[in-house]
């Protein structure tokens, strides 16, 4: 148990039992493999999975479109590689769309549902027995990116994460 609320601690998050019958190792597990063990897989794996499912938001709320035309040189790369424009301009735009989310209120199981959208149930696991004190999205994930000397390491597995995800994907209509 002190383990679980040392990590808790440390990420301001708390730890709330479901019920008396929650499995304590499972919970431990869980929560040091989301947080410490696959910290930056899992935050690489929130960022693709979310600028892939929310591409058509993004691109409409952002400008991207317009972006697109003043600076085809770097879309002309992205354009080759996805088939979706939408994705190619997120993808030729990383860092602006990265600083832009970085503003958003994403909550811990919006992050929780990205990042384990292939076993979902892990992800509703963590959910119903940790929450959040403050804010970590922009904590953890936002700071990480702006604050890290690896930013820019993380930005390009976000980009590659996008094109080995992504390249297949067909343009979704609106």
């Amino acid at each position: 148990l002190s383990i679980i609320q040392k990590v808790c601690d440390f990420y301001n998050l708390i730890f709330n039992p479901s019920d008396d019958t929650t499995d304590i190792y499972s919970i431990a597990y869980w929560l040091y493999d989301f947080l410490v063990a696959n910290f930056t897989n899992n935050m690489i794996n929130f960022y693709v999975s979310y600028l892939i499912a929310d591409r058509d938001a993004l691109d409409n709320n952002m400008g991207l479109s317009q972006m697109r035309r003043e600076n085809d040189t770097v879309y002309s790369y992205s354009k080759k590689i996805f088939k979706d424009p939408k994705l190619a301009a997120i993808h030729a735009d990383l860092e602006y769309v990265i600083d832009q989310i970085g503003t958003f209120d994403i909550s811990l199981n919006n992050i929780l549902y990205y990042v384990y959208m292939s076993n979902p149930a892990i992800g509703e696991f963590i959910a119903s027995n940790v929450s959040d004190t403050q804010n970590f999205f922009k904590d953890q994930y936002e700071s990480y990116i702006v604050n890290s000397k690896h930013a820019a390491d993380i930005l390009v597995y976000i980009k590659l994460g996008l094109q080995q995800a992504g390249s297949i994907m067909e343009p979704t209509s609106v």
